[in-house]
């Protein structure tokens, strides 16, 4: 079920970052939000989000969110496809 990796082209704002900064301790509420915030100001937020999605094996922050936000995310797409 992997997604196709999007054609990042070099300018995603997480590139400019320590990429631990996305791999935060999952208890650690003040570095998940900062993690986040990078995210929402990157312009690949959604095809990011998007490739996550489809990857559930996936850790860390991604498009702006975390693993069991993804998780909710695939769970309202199957309960909106059936």
């Amino acid at each position: 079920m992997a997604g196709k990796v999007p054609d990042f082209d070099g300018t995603q704002i997480c590139l400019q970052v320590d990429p631990e900064a996305f791999f935060p301790d999952t208890n650690d509420r003040l570095a998940i939000k900062m993690a986040k915030e990078i995210c929402m100001g990157c312009h690949f937020r959604i095809p990011c989000l998007e490739y996550a999605v489809s990857n559930p094996d996936f850790i860390g922050i991604w498009g702006g969110t975390t693993p069991r936000q993804r998780q909710e995310i695939r769970s309202l797409r199957r309960r909106s496809v059936a």
